[in-house]
């Protein structure tokens, strides 16, 4: 989201990988700002270690669980896990806005008023 906007990185209705966008995703990001971003909300299919060592080598934080089964002793930031979880969440939202809001115009569009 940028100041409340979405912007949707890639569309297609054949089959794909959805963690092989992210890299290009930063990087048109990077082209129109000048800067890589603070972190990336992502799901967990995009916490692959060719986007984690991606984002870790631009000081870009990826959020998710770590790969790989818990540390013993590692030591979390719950409130940091949590706004962005949080944030994640009001993200899902706006796609399942979008996704309604193109289904009704679509179904206007195509004679198939659906209540």
């Amino acid at each position: 989201m940028d100041n409340g906007f979405t912007r949707l990185e890639k569309t297609s209705f054949d089959a794909y990988n959805e963690s092989e966008v992210l890299v290009t995703a930063v990087r048109r990001y990077y082209d129109r700002y000048g800067y890589y971003p603070e972190s990336v909300l992502a799901d967990k299919i995009y916490r692959n270690r060719n986007n984690i060592n991606y984002c870790i080598a631009r000081g870009i934080r990826l959020s998710g669980p770590a790969l790989g089964r818990p540390k013993k002793n590692e030591i979390r930031d719950k409130q940091l896990e949590y706004k962005d979880n949080a944030d994640c969440v009001e993200v899902e939202r706006s796609f399942s806005q979008l996704k309604r809001c193109f289904a009704w115009a679509y179904s206007q569009r195509n004679g198939k008023i659906q209540h």
